[in-house]
């Protein structure tokens, strides 16, 4: 994932390491999204990098803990489930 300014004082780079990240311009429709068994945060893209990422306003990139794009929709996810299924692929392992 690229260095991008989220704020004045915080950019992307910030907010890896940690769990996942999701980078989405919408963040109040992803937090319906939940996935409580993984560590994840939802951050503010800002709308002027919609564009430079590939989303519309309600598209989403989810970031892994070193950084790299584990995902990208780029508009609303296909379903309820959609969060929830690409953590898995990608920790390869369901919730407990």
């Amino acid at each position: 994932m690229p260095h991008l300014w989220l704020t004045r004082d915080r950019s992307t780079l910030d907010t890896f390491g940690e769990g996942f990240t999701l980078l989405t311009a919408d963040p109040a429709h992803w937090e319906q999204h939940s996935t409580a068994p993984w560590p994840l945060h939802i951050e503010t893209l800002p709308d002027e990098h919609t564009d430079l990422c590939g989303l519309s306003r309600h598209g989403a990139l989810l970031i892994r803990p070193d950084g790299h794009i584990g995902a990208r929709w780029p508009d609303r996810p296909p379903s309820d489930s959609t969060l929830r299924r690409a953590l898995t692929t990608i920790t390869r392992s369901a919730p407990t």
